[in-house]
């Protein structure tokens, strides 16, 4: 096939579609992909592929997907495993409208060669009765006995390509597929093929700690699967021979499903309780593809190994069900709560500090208790964890439970004689700054500030109820601990004045920075967005991180809903938090079809996914001013991608960001702005490269970790200083 024509691919929404249009594009070919799904909904939409929704089952619609077309692949069909061919038999053979209305509509226009996906489901069932049997001829399909509905459907068209050949000389191509598997494909909802059905479950096993998996059948049935790389060769080839037969594309490597089970412990690492369950639909007892016509016709056969391909499909899999939601891999994600108190801690170790850590239970963003990390003697940092409340919803009384139960139960730490030189309270929560003061006055040492949050200001500005009429009295409790300090750390100057004006020496009170502690990308960015499926013409602007009150994201999809018709802009939100279920309803009540969210990114994936997008949120309500600074800031940075900020123009950020030159900044709530930015951005990729290199450049030479705890260390060792020359009060 030369890359000058043109080729339809039908079915393009689907897996083996997708990945044809893929693999056609990427070789230079011009691509028209058609299928019945919306565009959003299809498994794949690779960049330089013309996509289009049609209905294929009227004609008037293959008619035109057919237009100036030179090679038709035809892989259209309503199809699935086992479990959907043996209960939608009549969906199955309505796929014979699609089927002959594509012949039809291929031989009016001329079209060159006209591909056709069967099925080794055409094969008789009385040739399939036992596991151990020899592999399927093509010329075993005849006498014909085709599995029930589907197999007589694709059996059928056969005989159409054959006859359409014969009379009309339209030169058809038959696949007889064997079981093909891979990436992006189905792998729930009752379509999906024992191959992702395994992975799927296997994966399930491994991320919940559930080692019990169901198989169909008793695990003694033999099939041979194909990798799909392989199936998209085979395709080609066939499409391009001579021969007007049909022929196998397909695997000998003959495995039972337990076999299959095998392989995939061994991938994921772990052993399962298998349950048989011998009433499902099962299709024919064995099948497996004799090769011996493909490899003489055209001197080749598939060659990836099961154990090849499940290692790959299992990984994609096993990403799909963290990234969706539906499984957190808890081990797998950071714990947000105290990410950079952790750092801390482990950099002053290094640094010659004996560091011991109280805190509590994981619970932030999810504001649900998590598991912890279990302790290890080869830790560098002593953690003491102490339970508390969760508020399950924030107003004042919860707020209130939560910061007191966490104090009163850390209190009785304090009592045991501990040989203690310093105390850092951390803020947030207000609560760590107590339990700093607390523990100062009992060991009789100085006790610093870390001030991430303005305690004061966010009770007076968020949104919670009842917490405006409070925010007065936290302000004074944290202002009165900052006079006492004797050293308050701040990470950003706009928080200088708040604790200045509360009656803190100014000579006391040091700026600190968050450190760009990002690690290097392990995944290329085309292996990221295939993975996330995001077509790599669509401009994806991420925000990841909390979905909270405070960044005020029911802003962004309004904006959202003004470019619903911009076909390729997809804002993702990645995390957890207060507002997040709130928010899917909202999204979901509006339709937004370029929306999605998507769990807190595991941590060793994080810099990949950032690396990915094209453009780097962060979103704040215009009241949230000065009250806090976002760590992700400095990662952000550090990903080298554009940070869009809709933030109040005397916020912090703001100043930080141009002074980076590391993105645009637009007034919060302004759906246009917002778009007018995204819109320079994507337009003008090389003003989007310049900005992110700029980040880049930023997050190494002032933001680096090791600047970061040096200063943080300067901080404690003159609060030790001071105290110790009698400064304290």
């Amino acid at each position: 096939m030369g890359n000058h024509e043109t080729v339809l691919v039908a079915g393009a929404g689907g897996f083996i579609g997708g990945h044809l249009a893929r693999t056609l594009a990427e070789r230079g070919t011009r691509v028209r992909g058609v299928d019945i799904k919306p565009v959003h909904d299809w498994y794949q939409r690779p960049p330089g592929v013309e996509v289009v929704q049609a209905d294929l089952s009227k004609i008037e619609a293959c008619h035109e997907a057919v237009r100036g077309v030179d090679t038709v692949y035809m892989l259209a069909a309503d199809m699935g495993g086992m479990g959907f061919i043996e209960n939608h038999k009549a969906d199955c053979m309505l796929s014979v409208l699609t089927s002959t209305h594509m012949l039809m509509a291929a031989r009016d226009a001329g079209v060159g060669r006209y591909f056709y996906s069967s099925s080794a489901c055409v094969y008789p069932l009385y040739r399939q009765t036992t596991a151990d049997l020899d592999g399927l001829k093509e010329s075993d399909a005849y006498p014909a006995d085709a599995e029930d509905g589907y197999g007589w459907e694709k059996l059928f068209t056969e005989r159409m390509c054959r006859h359409f050949l014969e009379d009309f000389g339209l030169q058809t191509r038959v696949a007889r597929y064997h079981n093909v598997y891979g990436p992006e494909g189905t792998f729930d909802g009752g379509r999906e093929k024992a191959p992702a059905a395994l992975c799927r479950k296997i994966a399930r096993a491994e991320l919940s700690g559930d080692h019990e998996i169901e198989i169909w059948g008793d695990g003694e049935q033999t099939r041979s699967f194909m990798y799909i790389d392989d199936g998209v060769e085979g395709t080609l080839r066939v499409t391009a021979g001579d021969n007007v037969e049909p022929v196998n594309v397909g695997s000998e490597e003959l495995v039972t499903i337990n076999q299959m089970v095998d392989i995939l412990e061994q991938i994921a690492g772990i052993s399962v309780k298998r349950t048989y369950k011998l009433d499902a639909p099962l299709g024919v007892r064995g099948r497996t593809s004799d090769n011996t016509f493909i490899r003489e016709t055209y001197g080749w056969e598939p060659s990836i190994t099961l154990a090849q391909g499940l290692e790959l499909t299992y990984r994609w899999i096993y990403d799909q069900l963290v990234t969706r939601g539906e499984i957190r891999a808890m081990e797998k994600v950071p714990i947000s709560t105290g990410v950079n108190t952790t750092w801390q801690a482990e950099a002053l170790t290094e640094l010659g500090w004996d560091v011991t850590v109280v805190t509590g239970i994981p619970h932030y963003p999810w504001w649900k208790a998590q598991p912890a990390p279990p302790p290890s003697p080869d830790d560098p940092v002593r953690v003491i964890r102490r339970r508390h409340h969760v508020p399950p919803r924030q107003n004042v009384p919860q707020r209130a439970l939560y910061e007191s139960s966490w104090v009163a139960s850390s209190l009785p730490v304090l009592a045991a004689r501990h040989e203690v030189d310093l105390v850092m309270g951390v803020v947030p929560n207000l609560g760590g700054a107590v339990l700093a003061a607390a523990a100062a006055a009992r060991y009789r040492v100085p006790y610093v500030l870390l001030i991430q949050d303005i305690m004061g200001r966010a009770a007076e500005r968020s949104g919670i109820s009842g917490a405006g009429q409070v925010a007065g009295a936290i302000g004074k409790v944290e202002q009165w601990l900052a006079r006492r300090a004797d050293a308050v750390a701040v990470v950003a100057d706009g928080f200088r004045d708040y604790f200045v004006q509360g009656g803190a020496d100014p000579a006391r009170i040091h700026r600190v920075r968050n450190p760009a502690r990002l690690k290097p990308p392990t995944e290329d960015r085309a292996s990221v967005r295939r993975r996330m499926n995001w077509a790599e013409g669509d401009f994806i602007v991420l925000h990841s991180g909390a979905i909270s009150y405070k960044q005020g994201l029911d802003g962004l999809l309004r904006t959202a809903d003004y470019a619903r018709d911009q076909s390729n802009l997809r804002f993702i939100l990645q995390g957890e938090g207060s507002m997040r279920a709130e928010l899917e309803s909202m999204a979901q009540q509006m339709d937004l079809p370029n929306v999605t969210f998507a769990p807190l990114a595991p941590e060793e994936e994080y810099s990949s996914i950032l690396a990915a997008a094209d453009a780097l949120l962060l979103y704040q309500r215009p009241t949230v001013r000065n009250m806090s600074f976002p760590a992700k800031l400095g990662s952000y940075f550090a990903a080298g991608v554009p940070v869009l900020a809709a933030v109040d123009e005397e916020d912090e950020t703001v100043t930080e960001i141009r002074g980076a030159n590391a993105g645009i900044v637009v007034p919060p709530d302004d759906p246009q702005s917002l778009l007018s930015a995204i819109d320079s951005l994507a337009r003008n990729p090389e003003k989007a490269a310049c900005l992110g290199a700029a980040g880049k450049l930023y997050a190494e030479q002032e933001l680096s970790p090791d600047a970061a705890i040096q200063r943080i260390h300067s901080v404690l060792q003159q609060a030790l200083l001071d105290f110790n020359r009698g400064g304290n009060k």
